[in-house]
């Protein structure tokens, strides 16, 4: 008779899709007061239920971060239905699949987030929500999860107009399937990035070591999926002045 192993008593299972803890981005400031680092959300479902409110009623959203379970999470959003967001319908696809982006971020390596959008909108039924939306809101994650990812610097001191039309046409080429990729140090921008928090273009902050293995995988998957033929590149727009030496004469 052949024994087989006991497992592991140090062994966890993967947490389910809805139950991981995130960070996602760092929110605009109030007027007068010092520009935060970015929250932690318990779940997925407290990133939905409080995204109806980040926009609108910041006491409510932060209300939200502090619920101790999914349930009331879920209860708090309804006891103040009338205060949700006046655009929640139009967004609210977008806003899922950028929480599904930020989710993914914090297990770089588990293979689940690199399935089919079929196979992720399963991983949603526990949300409760109408099936065409999860499937709808699947697709999504998977256009900004195989999406450019562009980084814009020196835009801090560069013409407003010009950062603009860059960011808007990287938008419109886009249909809006891309991550901004954030430099957080010296002649950071923050106006760029705080469209994209109101647009849900995902973020990946730079300098931040914690995202090395994720953009490892990443490039991992492309070159599976591709046998090596095709290599990830990020897209770098650069405003930065250059001085020139001046020609002799």
């Amino acid at each position: 008779m052949t024994l087989k192993p006991a497992p592991s008593s140090t062994a966890i299972a993967d947490p389910a899709l809805l139950d991981l803890s995130f960070t996602g981005f760092r929110l605009p400031p109030r007027a007068g007061a010092r520009r935060e680092r970015a929250p932690v959300y318990m779940s997925l479902r407290h990133w939905f239920e409080a995204e109806k409110f980040r926009s609108c009623e910041p006491d409510l959203f932060s209300a939200m971060l502090m619920q101790p379970t999914q349930r009331e999470a879920v209860k708090l959003a309804k006891r103040n239905q009338t205060r949700w967001r006046m655009d929640w319908a139009k967004v609210r696809c977008r806003a899922l699949a950028c929480g599904m982006v930020y989710a993914s971020l914090s297990e770089p390596n588990a293979p689940r987030w690199a399935t089919d959008a079929k196979e992720l909108a399963a991983m949603l039924t526990p949300l409760g929500l109408p099936e065409k939306f999860q499937q709808e809101a699947a697709a999504e994650y998977v256009r900004l999860r195989d999406g450019p990812k562009v980084a814009f610097l020196g835009a801090a001191t560069a013409p407003h107009d010009a950062v603009g039309k860059r960011v808007n046409a990287v938008h419109r080429k886009t249909g809006g399937a891309w991550t901004l990729l954030h430099w957080c140090g010296r002649g950071v921008s923050w106006p760029v990035h705080d469209w994209a928090v109101a647009q849900f273009v995902p973020i990946i902050y730079l300098g931040d070591d914690r995202f090395i293995p994720g953009l490892a995988r990443l490039a991992e998957v492309v070159r599976e999926a591709s046998g090596g033929e095709t290599r990830l590149l990020i897209q770098i727009i650069d405003f930065l002045s250059i001085r020139r030496r001046p020609e002799r004469t």
